[in-house]
């Protein structure tokens, strides 16, 4: 074979080989934007949406100006935090936008915000404004229509221009016959025919990028499609900002767990309507009653669990509670036990508490810290837990007092309350407990076998000074543990499980929990939580580990054999290790963790459903429960 005729041959199967990948990659794009076209299409006539070309980028970044939202019908009445409504906004010349409701004023208006958003929006949005509540979301497919609505002649240039060169490039042209009076030549093997009508480079070569272009969108621009109040699949940016839990707490036999969206699930014992409903048991979540026992309780963003009881906090700053009441641990002034959320009430009974930020539970005793860093609590107060120089009971909130009695507790941060002992943090990283101190859980260096009803400063670790770099505060059974700003726990009060995370027993000033196998220091902490005599944390690396008693599995490493140092938590099916959690919560002997796929997993005892995993049966590893 002569060069001539190899070069020839190789010349051709680049050829063809080009022209391949470009029919392959605008093949790749025309299919996109078919699937695209029959999304709508199917969810339209089948499942009833309403098409809605998105007139403004309204979610950033996923959702964008020219992505289609299908809407379905809303009823006003259900439409609430965290739900996805389109409508017209007046500002931008009617132009549609897609948003979450993110609150409703006292007006009766919508507050919303774009999932990437970090604050709501300061326009509200009428409800009459609404055209449907957004259900599933198409990208890019009506793009160009937008652009040519708006009258944006450039970008819908570009496009066309793009589209055709990807067209043309990749269509083979007709080949042509020799001119007259010339001969055919024969072909030589393995060589292709050249003729003069064949594509031109530079056409070839455009036709190629601008085929990888739209195939390149078509990749990066798939069809996200999720049912539900969300605009998009759950692995996305914007579902996360609305779907992820933010609270996850347990009480005696009860688990509850809250989403951002503002609703709330329990699961578990439910012998005084501690889960929010009425009836027995329930082995797997069922969400909460809304006051007066109308829809679901909403528009939740901090939550707590007593023994058989919880309370929230509303983005409305009012505070809810629900299931026992035998010690006015509800706050509603009555005795009544209640598996509707029942407000709590004001000082005095007069009017309701408002400017709540977040509640705190102990076993009969609830607290709550307002906007301005001041505490209340109610309920039991046989050891001065209340905080207000008394060992009164009270039904409705009292002002926790400055230490020694004088003037109030101010400059709170954080609040944490154990079975009969109350804790805060102030601004400056000190805390302050009151209540029960027979094992030293209030850390001021003291055993006192009488109550201190009002705050004392916990010591500094080893009894040195006092504690200054606290950021957040649980209290277990007869212990408390505090997170520092360097990421480390230190803890303090009884220990006769190991629940203080070092050897030895009681403590009356803090100690540093102990590294895994008992070595060093454990770090890196993100968030914390305490059972009856355990605890467990979350680390900035995603896993979880738990120290203390560990009867029925709590501490998740498939063992019952009690621990003073951490131990790390299993994977489901003990598999591996726990992963990628957010958040912990803990119930009496049994324990909760968030994970950043939106789900629950629970772990310990499960005598009444408290796992959540549809049994009564405990698992030492992790089994999901939402």
């Amino acid at each position: 074979m002569s060069d001539t005729q190899s070069t020839v041959g190789r010349t051709g199967r680049l050829r063809r080989l080009a022209g391949d990948l470009r029919v392959g990659a605008l093949a790749l794009y025309l299919y996109s934007m078919v699937q695209m076209v029959i999304a709508v299409i199917i969810f339209t006539l089948a499942g009833g949406y309403q098409p809605m070309l998105i007139g403004s980028g309204s979610m950033e970044p996923l959702i964008r100006a020219g992505d289609v939202v299908l809407l379905m019908d809303h009823d006003g009445a259900n439409l609430g935090p965290g739900t996805v409504i389109t409508y017209h906004d007046d500002a931008l010349d009617g132009r549609i936008i897609t948003h979450r409701i993110f609150a409703i004023d006292a007006a009766g208006a919508y507050v919303t915000k774009g999932d990437a958003n970090t604050v709501p929006d300061s326009d509200t949005v009428v409800p009459s404004d609404v055209i449907g509540e957004g259900r599933v979301l198409v990208p890019y497919v009506g793009l160009p229509a937008h652009w040519l609505s708006r009258g944006e002649w450039i970008p819908l240039l570009v496009w066309l221009g793009v589209t055709a060169a990807a067209i043309v490039g990749v269509v083979p042209r007709r080949r042509g016959s020799p001119p007259p009076g010339e001969a055919t030549l024969p072909t030589p093997p393995g060589a292709e025919t050249v003729d003069s009508e064949r594509p031109v480079l530079s056409r070839v070569a455009f036709g190629s990028i601008a085929a990888t272009v739209l195939a390149f969108a078509a990749l990066v621009l798939p069809v996200q499609a999720a049912l539900g109040a969300t605009t998009s699949t759950t692995a996305s940016l914007s579902a996360s900002e609305w779907m992820k839990i933010i609270a996850v707490t347990g009480g005696e036999s009860h688990s509850c767990a809250a989403r951002d969206q503002g609703l709330v699930w329990c699961w578990g014992w439910n012998d005084v309507g501690q889960l929010g409903v009425t009836g027995g048991d329930r082995t797997t979540p069922v969400l909460v009653r809304g006051p007066g026992g109308v829809g679901n309780l909403t528009s939740v963003v901090a939550l707590s669990a007593g023994r058989k009881f919880n309370c929230a906090a509303r983005s409305d700053g009012s505070a809810w509670c629900w299931g026992e009441n035998t010690f006015g641990q509800l706050g509603d002034d009555s005795l009544v036990n209640n598996s509707i959320p029942v407000q709590v009430r004001g000082p005095g009974g007069v009017g309701t508490l408002g400017s709540v930020v977040a509640p705190a539970s102990g076993e009969i005793h609830a607290c709550a810290r307002n906007t301005g860093g001041s505490v209340y609590c109610w309920g039991e107060n046989s050891f001065g837990q209340l905080g207000n120089d008394t060992t009164t009971n009270s039904r409705v909130p009292v002002q926790v007092r400055g230490p020694a009695g004088a003037g109030f507790l101010s400059d709170v941060t954080r609040i944490g309350a154990g079975f009969r002992h109350t804790c805060a943090v102030k601004t400056d990283g000190t805390v302050w407990c009151w209540g029960r101190n027979d094992f030293g859980q209030l850390g001021n260096g003291t055993t006192s076998a009488t109550a201190t009803r009002t705050p004392v400063q916990v010591r500094g670790v080893g009894g040195t000074g006092f504690l200054t770099t606290a950021v957040e505060v649980v209290g277990g059974e007869s212990s408390t543990c505090a997170r520092l700003t360097d990421s480390t726990v230190a803890c303090w009060g009884r220990n006769d499980r190991g629940q203080l995370g070092v050897a030895g027993t009681t403590r009356t000033s803090p100690v540093l929990v102990r590294g895994a196998g008992g070595s060093g220091t454990l770090t890196n902490v993100a968030s914390l939580d305490t059972g009856q005599k355990h605890a467990c944390v979350t680390l900035t690396t995603g896993s979880v580990w738990c120290w203390g008693w560990n009867s029925d599995g709590q501490l998740g490493n498939n063992t019952i054999t009690d621990s003073n140092a951490p131990v790390q938590v299993r994977g489901p099916l003990n598999v591996g290790t726990f992963a990628n959690a957010t958040l912990i919560g803990t119930g009496y002997l049994s324990t909760c963790a968030a994970r950043s796929d939106y789900t629950v997993w629970c772990w310990g005892r499960n005598a009444n459903g408290q796992l959540g995993n549809g049994t009564t049966t405990g698992s030492r590893v992790p089994v999901q429960a939402m």
